[in-house]
């Protein structure tokens, strides 16, 4: 049986949720609780990060959400949420 997936938000994306509507708000926590439940799903791109690490990236609305899924330790850790014209 495989060990279910943990979603983690690092503290800058929890603040910036706090400034987004609430449409938008709900919309990136139902993607979350998806990351959850399926996190190998693909985002709309791949950017690769300073350390040389290559993470997903989903438009959701006007926001641009980054993430990657760390196996080892069977989390999705959602590092960025940044609007997409950034």
């Amino acid at each position: 049986m495989t060990r279910p997936y943990s979603v983690f938000l690092h503290l800058e994306v929890t603040e910036a949720l706090r400034f987004l509507d609430r449409s938008e708000r709900a919309s990136i926590l139902q993607f979350s609780h998806a990351l959850a439940a399926n996190p190998f799903q693909p985002g709309d791109f791949r950017e690769e990060d300073d350390q040389g690490r290559v993470n997903e990236v989903q438009i959701i609305g006007r926001q641009a959400v980054v993430y990657y899924v760390d196996d080892a330790d069977s989390e999705v850790r959602i590092l960025e949420v940044r609007p997409v014209d950034r």
